[in-house]
């Protein structure tokens, strides 16, 4: 999402971690980085796999137990994230406040992003800080994105 001079990518898996995603926004000062850790995937999948061991209990198919409760697991996750966002962006994907910076996992200038920001393979950006080193999964099209993007900045 561009909105204005911000730039923001939503649900960026942290490819050291399963369970852990980021949102990423670069304004006019600042990249951020926002962890939406807080939401358990694998809590989730566990309430999943009751659902679907219920549904198994009632007569259906045990085929898929596990595929069924890692869909309603995700599916609940990425309804939470999205409730958490909703304080600074809108069901149009508008912002609309700045509550995110208070959410932010890191926050670097744009004035050090070369400094901080590499890409490594393929669709993977690398983000160093101190001693802490992410590693971000991006599809094609946001890897793109942000790499046209950071180009942009002096």
């Amino acid at each position: 999402m561009e909105n204005k001079s911000i730039f923001y990518i939503q649900d960026l898996p942290n490819r050291n971690f399963f369970t852990e995603y980021f949102d990423l926004i670069i304004d006019k000062n600042y990249l951020y980085l926002i962890s939406q850790v807080s939401n358990n995937t694998g809590l989730y999948v566990v309430f999943g796999f009751i659902v679907a061991f219920i549904i198994f209990y009632l007569g259906y198919s045990s085929g898929g137990l596990i595929i069924i409760a890692y869909i309603i697991g995700r599916a609940i996750n990425r309804d939470r994230r999205r409730r958490f966002r909703s304080a600074w962006i809108n069901k149009h994907n508008k912002l609309i406040s700045e509550e995110y910076i208070k959410h932010s996992y890191l926050k670097i200038p744009l004035a050090e992003i070369h400094q901080h920001l590499f890409s490594e393979g393929k669709n993977n950006i690398v983000i160093l800080n101190n001693d802490i080193k992410i590693i971000l999964k991006l599809g094609t099209k946001k890897y793109k994105l942000l790499n046209d993007r950071i180009k942009d900045i002096d």
